[in-house]
Parts: C-alpha cells; sequence; structure tokens
C-alpha cells in the first residue's frame, strides 16, 4: 500500500487481510523506517518503508516494535522460506536495526518459527 492503512482505507483492508490470510501489510508515505508487530485491528504485522530519500520527519510510529530516527534512511529486507518470513529492516550504512519471523500461523517471533 502507499500509505499505512488508516481510517476509511483501514476499515476496508483489515477484513481483506484476515479473509484472505494475509501475513504482513507493507505500507509507505508517511517517512519513516518501521515496523510494527500488529498493526491496530488487523492484528497483522507491518512493514513501513517510507525511509529512502526526500523529507524525514519522523512522524512517531507509536507502538512500533523499532522506528526509525529523522534522517535514517534505509529499506527492508523480506526472506521467503517454506516455515516463515523473515523481515529485516536495515538502516542506510547496513546496520541491522530489527529481524522478525513470521511464521505460517501469523504470529511473530524473534526466534525460527517450528
Amino acid at each position: 500500500m502507499h500509505h499505512k492503512p488508516h481510517g476509511d482505507i483501514a476499515r476496508l483492508v483489515h477484513p481483506l487481510a484476515q479473509q484472505y490470510g494475509v501475513q504482513l501489510m507493507i505500507g509507505s508515505h508517511t517517512h519513516e523506517l518501521a515496523f510494527f508487530e500488529s498493526w491496530y485491528n488487523s492484528n497483522k504485522p507491518l512493514l513501513v518503508v517510507g525511509a529512502g530519500g526526500g523529507a524525514q520527519a519522523n512522524p512517531g510510529c507509536g507502538r512500533a516494535a523499532y522506528c526509525s530516527h529523522a534522517g535514517d534512511y534505509g529499506f527492508g529486507d523480506i526472506e521467503i522460506t517454506e516455515k516463515q518470513m523473515t523481515v529485516k529492516v536495515l538502516r542506510h550504512d547496513g546496520d541491522e536495526m530489527i529481524t522478525r519471523n513470521i511464521c505460517r500461523d501469523g504470529s511473530v517471533v524473534q526466534t525460527a518459527c517450528a
């Protein structure tokens, strides 16, 4: 999605995410680099990759497991295997800021999925 799912968009997206078994949502635009283990009513993880350039005001990330600081440019890396999706948030200098595994059942863990 271009934006994090808020308001009217969230009311449309969250039920669809539940219905179709979405395991990870990805959004941008807010000029932050963030990972939420559970995004509001969807209870799905959300990766925000809006810190690739341009003005970065660091709007704050609320309940994020990781939230970039102003001027922290970076990107997300996702590896998909049979047992899990591994989501990494990396800063522009290559520093790994957070790693989480999303298991097939949708749970988010720091260790390998069973």
